[in-house]
């Protein structure tokens, strides 16, 4: 493992990470996103900029690909008193964007005290709820918001979301298995290696494992398998940590490098599998150099709105008479795909809404790639 210069994010990215000083209570200040236009400038935006409400940030997930975030704020004075990611259902609100953070939906109180946000699964929100048996947080159980609708993991396992619409159950050995309690993989398949967890902490990734070596010098290891779960490569370290969050591409991952015990938040790299050298991303908002960690990202070509004080339509097709599936505010992003196309003496993107259910047309003049 060697760490490289500082490499600019791919364009058709955007990155999710924390940022911001960490206070006492170890919370993060806000949650930005990063992206870069055809024009190489990096545009990195607050994505809580627009919450319709003033708290602390307590909790969050994902669904990036469909642009949906859910947080839980702390609305109280007193946010010292929250453990790392539970709730009090008297003092916070749990808000919901399917647009990126354009605009929020109040859903009202966490489902109970102490309840914790997992990650979306379809259409709902799943959260963690306390009462486990034993110290080490078995049998799981949880919660689907706003249908109420519990959940109960299978087995000694706890839940990772997978793909922002799936969530799979893991083991500390390196286990998976789907809702049903099928087994995806029966234990960690390296050989020598014991299981520290599979993919990142906000998303699973198949292939993917994160293990150590009890006593070895080069104490972790990012090790990659083939269908077959036979290792294929492997990245191994010793005096830092690597989580690896996302896959930006086939010999690259979106990492967060933490270096303890300096404390922060870590910093948001990309990994190369085939050199086995990290590189940090450069010029992202960052008041330390250990203080962006990377939680969520969306790779495919995008187009911002840059409609000004209204809100841009995307219509069925390429009409300012045609059917409007929804008008989106200054800043959303939406998904290009397709080529340009003028009709009717108007120049036009095909596009996929924030959400991913409707697929139409808006006016490229209102539009920055």
């Amino acid at each position: 493992m060697k760490e490289g210069p500082p490499i600019t994010l791919p364009g058709n990215t955007v990155l999710y990470y924390l940022g911001g000083e960490v206070p006492l209570e170890g919370r993060p200040d806000t949650l930005l996103r990063a992206y870069a236009l055809s024009s190489g400038e990096l545009v990195i935006e607050d994505v809580l900029r627009k919450l319709p409400l003033e708290g602390k940030l307590y909790g969050f997930a994902f669904d990036p690909d469909r642009q949906r975030i859910a947080v839980t704020i702390c609305l109280s004075g007193d946010c010292f008193k929250h453990s790392l990611i539970s709730t009090r259902a008297t003092e916070d609100v749990v808000l919901l964007s399917d647009d990126g953070g354009g605009t929020w939906a109040n859903l009202g109180p966490p489902p109970a005290e102490g309840a914790y946000l997992v990650g979306f699964l379809g259409e709902a929100i799943l959260f963690g709820l306390p009462g486990a048996t034993d110290s080490s947080g078995f049998p799981w159980r949880g919660v689907l918001v706003p249908s109420g609708i519990p959940i109960v993991g299978p087995g000694e396992t706890y839940p990772v979301p997978f793909d922002g619409r799936a969530i799979v159950w893991t083991t500390a050995r390196g286990g998976v298995f789907d809702q049903t309690g099928g087994v995806l993989r029966s234990a960690s398949p390296i050989t020598g290696l014991q299981s520290d967890r599979t993919g990142g902490q906000f998303s699973y990734l198949p292939d993917i494992l994160l293990a150590y070596v009890p006593g070895g010098a080069a104490a972790h290891a990012i090790v990659e398998v083939d269908v077959s779960e036979s290792p294929k490569r492997a990245v191994s370290w010793g005096d830092f940590d690597l989580m690896p969050v996302a896959r930006l591409a086939p010999d690259l991952l979106i990492v967060n490098r933490y270096r303890p015990p300096t404390g922060g938040l870590g910093d948001a790299a990309i990994l190369n599998l085939a050199t086995g050298q990290y590189r940090p991303i450069a010029g992202l908002r960052r008041p330390t150099d250990r203080d962006a960690y990377p939680v969520a990202l969306s790779v495919w070509p995008f187009a911002r709105i840059t409609s000004g004080p209204t809100c841009l339509n995307v219509r069925g097709k390429p009409s300012t008479d045609a059917e409007s599936f929804g008008c989106f505010s200054d800043g959303v992003l939406l998904r290009v795909t397709g080529p340009l196309t003028t009709a009717n003496g108007r120049d036009w993107l095909p596009v996929e809404a924030p959400g991913g259910d409707a697929h139409g047309y808006a006016a490229a003049e209102f539009l920055e790639r």
